[in-house]
């Protein structure tokens, strides 16, 4: 469970996510003003650091011991983190250059076909931690190159103009990708220095905010915001902290200042179409997403006739080729829409299917669809199970002409998209109605989502010790990422990524071989992408057995005893391209316990107590008979 390289983008509502509103930088501020100065003084303060620690690993100079590198390390990177808020809303391309994870990387967005080996500061991390390289020319490549990255930004900075929107927003999102991301250790995983680098973020937080100090409530936001830097014990080792007390009790409140802070000092919120709503504070928050900001075009709302004609579709045979099957054949509601199999059953003389059924419950809150991200969005995933020979062998060209056929269902089609170019049943209207529907299918109103909203009963001790083992020793949360536990990537939810992490074939725990899936590497036949698969949600996994991809594990315990072992690496798989860390994690049967207390604390099963309608009924053409 670590930060992975394998990657796939997603781009949102006509732009990228992770970027400023497409509307920003048309006019300033003096407050906004300031705020960039400040920022570029941040990126030369960073910059000098980074001088420092490349002089130190020059191989023409005096040998720096092991702390030395260490310590112009940290201070590097505190540096970055206080300028992070604003890298990341400006310059995202190089803000993942400079602190990318520790691997190597295929953009497909860009057109790569080869891998670029790691760089920026968690490479150089790599080489500092557990043990110092004594490869000093390596150590100075990743210095100079970071340097580089720096010139660029500065170079992007100065000629960008700010406004008080851009400035908030990152306030907004750096305050989530610390509740997300740095609680859990995503971009520390060797030198595990999160604690320090989430108070230096918090501290350049506090910094952008002084431009905008007079109103009382953005006052109240700064006071709120020194003392959950003040709660952060940097004296304790990652793994001691409450990581989740900090976030109920500190972080998240915060956030939650924002508006009325924002209200105050005068500034609006951009209106781009994001999944993480732009006015929601957190990602905590009940009514935080808008799954239909990855529709496939731009959609008009997802009413409910449109939904229960999804419904329905849902729960038609019509749309398989020979009628024997439907989208609820294979995901049972009943089952939190999974089939409880190890491997789906195959329409009949057909091979079997090499995957399970996933849960569809907040399927509509992930970048990629299908186990190897092979589709953008739910839309192309209709389309790819109906056309599957495996699945439904089915042609949503022909189920339109079926439904056309009859007034009844040509009626409901009519009514769910009156107003649209939709209103006579067709391929598209049908993949709309059914991603409509699974998109409903939202449940994030479990005991943790209680908890971290304000309801202090909602989660037991064992549950609370097993989220601050998540977070910490068990390092779940670094690819199963709070509040969603996929591996869409907060705070900007427009990229998934995909594990290498070697599940084996059978329930061995010695001298395993890795199961033959080689998920995404099957469609790329790119040697990176071999055995890589997207990270799934863990929501509702105490009701989706089996597990993994091929079902191979029947209980959450034997999952955490595989990734406490190091994965298949552990179990004597051999791949030089695992994502997941081959360390033991060392935990005791009662960490596995409270992990697994956890998880069943992130099950909300309302989509399932939603009964499906009877199937539409309407006579069978007869070459479906």
């Amino acid at each position: 469970m670590v930060a992975a390289a394998l990657v796939t983008g997603i781009v949102v509502g006509g732009t990228a996510c992770a970027g400023r509103p497409a509307d920003a930088a048309t006019h300033t501020s003096p407050a906004a003003a300031a705020v960039h100065a400040q920022h570029v003084a941040r990126l030369d303060s960073i910059a000098a650091r980074v001088d420092a620690l490349a002089a130190l690993t020059d191989p023409a100079a005096p040998v720096a011991s092991p702390e030395a590198l260490r310590r112009a390390f940290a201070e590097s990177r505190a540096a970055f983190k206080r300028a992070e808020a604003l890298l990341e809303l400006d310059t995202p391309g190089v803000a993942d250059a400079l602190n990318g994870p520790a691997l190597p990387e295929i953009d497909e967005e860009d057109g790569e076909t080869e891998p670029r080996p790691p760089e920026g500061f968690q490479a150089l991390e790599a080489l500092l931690w557990p043990e110092a390289s004594g490869d000093r020319a390596a150590l100075h490549l990743e210095a100079t190159r970071i340097r580089a990255h720096l010139v660029r930004a500065r170079q992007v900075t100065q000629a960008s103009l700010y406004d008080d929107r851009t400035v908030w927003d990152a306030v907004r999102q750096e305050l989530a990708r610390l509740a997300t991301l740095a609680v859990a250790g995503f971009d520390s995983p060797a030198a595990r220095r999160e604690l320090p680098e989430m108070a230096a973020a918090l501290d350049g937080l506090r910094g952008l905010l002084q431009a905008y100090r007079g109103p009382a409530a953005v006052a109240r936001l700064d006071s709120a915001l020194a003392a959950t830097w003040a709660a952060i014990d940097t004296s304790r080792a990652p793994d001691e902290a409450d990581k989740l007390g900090w976030l109920v009790h500190h972080a998240l409140p915060a956030a939650r200042l924002l508006p009325a802070a924002r209200e105050a000092a005068r500034v609006g919120v951009p209106d781009d179409r994001r999944v993480w709503r732009a006015a929601s504070p957190t990602p905590y928050d009940a009514g935080a997403f808008a799954a239909s900001a990855y529709a496939r075009v731009p959609v008009d709302g997802a009413t409910p006739e449109r939904i229960a004609l999804g419904e329905a579709l849902f729960a038609d045979p019509a749309l398989s080729g020979d009628g024997s099957r439907a989208c609820a054949s294979c995901h049972v509601p009943a089952l939190a829409f999974t089939d409880g199999l190890a491997r789906s059953r195959a329409l009949p003389g057909i091979t079997g299917v090499l995957r399970n059924a996933p849960t569809l419950i907040n399927s509509g809150l992930q970048a990629a669809q299908f186990a190897d991200a092979r589709a953008a969005s739910l839309e192309d995933q209709v389309f790819n199970v109906v056309h599957d020979a495996r699945e439904m062998r089915g042609s949503l060209d022909g189920a339109a002409a079926r439904y056309a056929a009859d007034a009844a269902t040509a009626g409901r089609f009519a009514q769910a998209f009156r107003g649209t170019p939709d209103t006579v049943p067709s391929a598209t209207g049908i993949r709309r109605a059914l991603a409509a529907y699974l998109r409903s299918l939202e449940g994030l109103d479990a005991p943790f989502d209680r908890y971290v909203r304000g309801d202090t009963a909602a989660l037991d001790a064992a549950a609370r010790r097993g989220a601050n083992l998540y977070l910490g020793k068990a390092k779940c949360g670094t690819c199963h990422f709070l509040p969603l536990t996929n591996g869409t990537v907060p705070p900007a939810f427009a990229k998934a990524e995909l594990e290498v992490i070697g599940v084996p074939a059978t329930p061995v725990w010695r001298g395993a071989r890795v199961d033959e899936d080689e998920g995404k590497g099957a469609r790329t036949r790119r040697a990176l992408h071999r055995f890589a698969f997207k990270t799934p949600t863990i929501r509702n996994a105490d009701r989706t057995a089996p597990y993994m991809h091929n079902g191979v594990y029947r209980t959450l315990d034997e999952v955490i005893r595989f990734y406490d072992v190091g994965g298949g690496a552990g179990l004597g798989i051999a791949l030089d391209h695992q994502t997941l860390p081959p360390d033991r994690l060392e935990l005791t049967s009662a960490e596995r316990r409270d992990l697994v207390a956890f998880i069943r604390a992130l099950s909300d099963t309302t989509p399932m107590r939603r009964p499906l309608p009877v199937a539409m009924r309407r006579p069978l053409p007869v070459a479906m008979r």
